[in-house]
């Protein structure tokens, strides 16, 4: 079972290897995960694209359809992630200024 998205993702493909691993992948990542010191290394050594929602509001209609996004494209796109970010650390505010956002301060 798994502790994100959906606890319990059935698979209804055929049993084949390919197909099999295609769904593992798929769905052994959160469709979208919260910003952390931690993605830095893949975000910007790496260089994984990302998509990031600045905000600091909870449970509002623009997260909601984010993540229904985020739920849709994943496995779609090869290692795009989805983030939600606030604007609260240092990083996330340099992160936020980098990509040409304004935040409050």
């Amino acid at each position: 079972m798994r502790g994100f998205d959906e606890p319990v993702v059935p698979f209804t493909g055929e049993v084949e290897s390919e197909t099999l691993i295609k769904f593992m992948r798929r769905n052994s990542v959160p469709s979208m995960r919260v910003f952390t010191d931690q993605l830095t290394h893949p975000l910007f050594l790496e260089g994984i694209p990302a998509v990031i929602l600045f905000t600091e509001e909870e449970n509002s209609a623009l997260e909601s359809t984010f993540s229904e996004v985020a739920r849709n494209y994943r496995g779609n796109v090869l290692e795009l992630m989805f983030l939600k970010s606030g604007v609260s650390s240092t990083i996330e505010k340099m992160l936020g200024q980098v990509v040409g956002l304004k935040l409050e301060q």
